[in-house]
């Protein structure tokens, strides 16, 4: 089951990885900025999908 908290940039890494770019790897007071402005926006629940159930075979 998946917990619905939101994140915090004690529990939060970005990686940015592009073509002539270095790796780079964002932690902590790094993320602050970006989560803050995505803070406003509302979240949303995935909903489970029907991978699991069983197909109907055709004859």
């Amino acid at each position: 089951m998946l917990r619905s908290y939101a994140p915090l940039f004690q529990n939060t890494s970005i990686a940015i990885v592009g073509k002539g770019q270095p790796f780079k790897i964002m932690d902590d007071s790094e993320v602050a900025p970006h989560l803050a402005k995505i803070s406003n926006t509302p979240r949303t629940i995935a909903q489970p999908s029907d991978a699991g159930a069983p197909e109907q075979m055709q004859q």
